[in-house]
């Protein structure tokens, strides 16, 4: 591992009987990154954080953490901060001696807990019993707790599930901050448009396997199109899928994938094919999500 590689994973495995719920799954996670995690209903992600903090064995491969098991940590709640799905909260406690029976059994002060109420936007309920929580409240609840021990590497799973559109915004910004402060942050969510304005990177994953990874212009990229109109289509057509392009023919039109607009208009002219319209789509990452785990969407 490199110096600054906080989380390596190193074909994760994880069968429960004849059901494969991730599949050989490997990537690295540096600090001061945010890394989204995507997939539909499912496709392993849940699986995955819990095998990281070792909640759930895998069946082979290994999670590392700073180059050893969550198990092997010598101080564990300092190093790794998790919201997983599947791990509730105490609801007939307040939220600040839920906080604090925690930070007890670690070593951690009561200042601490107050302090982290206080980040999380939770100060003036920490003296409300978790019961008449909201969801959105009990999210900001978790993150308290996953920011406890102030770690160095974060897994959050569906952090903004139940807060409105202001708590959404302030969960971009807090992580974005924790991620420039240093941390390794792996974010599930399938809020597409706030982890296309959040993350550094996108893993995708379908049924257990990882099925892209990249940056948001590179995923969105690959999947982009473009319009060609041109005096010659069959010659263009030929010229654009020996160049490495995929080419769709309409009656009047090719739809081209895999070469922006720019080196299209260059090769038509090289060949002295004139070029008559070029118009290029606009993919977001929810059309790149939909194309690559086929029409599953988010359920």
């Amino acid at each position: 591992m490199t110096a600054d590689v906080v989380l390596q994973l190193d074909g994760l495995t994880k069968r429960f009987g004849s059901l494969t719920a991730v599949n050989d799954l490997s990537f690295s996670l540096a600090s001061g990154t945010i890394l989204g995690f995507l997939g539909p209903n499912g496709s392993g992600k849940s699986t995955t954080m819990r095998m990281i903090v070792g909640l759930t064995a895998p069946t082979s491969g290994q999670a590392l953490i700073n180059g050893v098991a969550y198990r092997n940590l010598a101080d564990p709640v300092h190093t790794v901060g998790a919201v997983v799905d599947g791990v509730g909260h105490m609801a007939g406690l307040r939220a600040i001696d839920e906080l604090a029976i925690a930070a007890r059994s670690v070593g951690i002060s009561r200042t601490r807990c107050e302090e982290v109420l206080d980040t999380v936007g939770l100060t003036a309920a920490a003296g409300r019993r978790i019961s008449g929580f909201s969801l959105g409240m009990r999210q900001r609840l978790g993150l308290a707790h996953a920011l406890l021990g102030d770690p160095q590497l974060l897994l959050l799973d569906e952090p903004a599930n139940g807060l409105d559109p202001q708590g959404i915004q302030w969960v971009r910004e807090l992580l974005r901050k924790l991620a420039q402060e240093g941390r390794a942050i792996l974010v599930s969510s399938h809020l597409l448009g706030e982890v296309a304005k959040l993350a550094d990177d996108v893993l995708v994953i379908r049924h257990g396997v990882a099925i892209a990874m990249g940056s948001i212009a590179e995923l969105t990229a690959s999947k982009a199109s473009v319009i060609v109109r041109a005096s010659d289509l069959t010659g263009l057509a030929t010229e654009l899928t020996q160049n490495g392009a995929s080419v769709m023919p309409t009656n009047d039109t090719l739809i081209v994938t895999g070469m922006p607009a720019k080196q299209i208009g260059e090769l038509a002219f090289a060949v002295g094919i004139v070029v008559h319209d070029l118009a290029a789509s606009h993919t977001d990452l929810e059309d790149a999500f939909l194309e690559l785990t086929q029409g599953e969407g988010i359920r």
